[in-house]
């Protein structure tokens, strides 16, 4: 089983945003150090749903940070909040900052606020990704010597007369990624073994998705070798609490669940005629999104839950510490906890090279 430091924290107002902010990169430097293989990083802006905002940007501070081969795992990119040039050059930068060891997940995006904010239009953004996705590509494969490139999205055009700089590290671009919240799109990025990442899924469920994920990869002629590297390096996340005793950490989890909820009331009341953003699944129920998206209890049960999907062949976890706007020590008090009672039961985990085809 490897492990994930995922870092998506929520704030609650701006004076604490520094705080929360060099507490994510306290946690991802211990974690990375006691064992765990990955750092994932998301995009959000303006909601306060996540402090730091640039995934790109934190991760090029932590990749001196964090213990020698740790991946850096973006998910996600939101690409059509992104100019597609800038975008194939920063992360190529990253890239390279992380000697390969660099997974880009691309992601239409979901929050009106976000993109109303940074002037574009939420009911075009599928349009949008498609265009920017479009002339990213163009721009990563262009090559010195090759004709001019032309590009242009519905806000942009331009013309590139060279390569992009800086190239990748000793490739065209970083393997790419999908965010997955249905068994059709892990379907189709199976089809181009397209690493995936997902979220609110009960173990049968996920186990589910990734045979659906397996299946595409194998018939679409995927090597075995490649579909064992998509399947030890695409993982579910997870919101993780460990405290003394199992109805401490429930206690905790529907606290905060009410917290999210909250939030997304609050954030739904900025846009005149927004959607409710529901931050806790569609039916507003908090014993499901239990279910669905936490590992919560003492470090004996904990260890006991993460056994259970280790024991069914899912291999990769992505684990939130920090989240529900917890406290430096409350959410210390987790991750200090798991590292010290939970990951030495998993001390297989370890850092190999991203595989075939990557």
């Amino acid at each position: 089983m490897k492990f994930t430091y995922y870092v998506n924290p929520q704030t609650s107002g701006a004076e604490h945003d520094a705080d929360i902010i060099e507490t994510c990169i306290d946690q991802a430097v211990r974690a990375t150090h006691a064992g765990f293989v990955g750092v994932g990083l998301t995009e959000h802006h303006f909601s306060e749903f996540n402090t730091y905002s640039s995934n790109l940007m934190m991760a090029a501070h932590l990749a001196g940070r964090c213990a020698p081969g740790t991946r850096f795992i973006h998910a996600a990119v939101i690409a059509p909040l992104h100019n597609p040039i800038s975008l194939a050059e920063h992360i190529n930068l990253m890239d390279v900052l992380t000697k390969g060891n660099t997974i880009v997940g691309l992601a239409t995006g979901g929050d009106a606020m976000e993109f109303v904010g940074l002037g574009r239009n939420p009911d075009r953004k599928h349009e949008d990704f498609g265009a920017v996705l479009t002339a990213l590509k163009a721009a990563w494969s262009m090559k010195e010597g090759d004709a001019p490139l032309e590009w242009s999205t519905r806000f942009e055009a331009g013309t590139i007369y060279s390569r992009v700089m800086p190239s990748a590290y000793h490739r065209e671009h970083p393997p790419l990624a999908r965010m997955t919240i249905s068994d059709k799109a892990a379907y189709d990025a199976g089809l181009v073994a397209e690493y995936i990442y997902m979220a609110r899924l009960e173990l049968a469920e996920l186990l589910k998705r990734l045979d659906i994920y397996r299946g595409a990869m194998a018939g679409a002629g995927f090597s075995k070798d490649v579909i064992e590297d998509r399947l030890e390096w695409s993982f579910c996340f997870r919101n993780v609490i460990v405290r003394d005793s199992d109805a401490e950490a429930h206690d905790e989890a529907i606290r905060r669940i009410q917290m999210l909820h909250e939030y997304g009331l609050r954030t739904s009341a900025k846009i005149p005629g927004g959607a409710l953003k529901a931050v806790i699944g569609p039916t507003g129920d908090p014993e499901e999104f239990v279910r669905k998206q936490f590992i919560i209890g003492s470090a004996s049960s904990v260890k006991d839950q993460i056994d259970a999907y280790r024991s069914a062949g899912v291999r990769h976890l992505g684990m939130l510490f920090n989240f529900a706007f917890m406290s430096p020590e409350e959410s210390n008090a987790s991750l200090e906890s798991f590292i010290r009672d939970v990951l030495p039961a998993f001390s297989d985990s370890g850092r190999n090279g991203l595989g075939a085809g990557a």
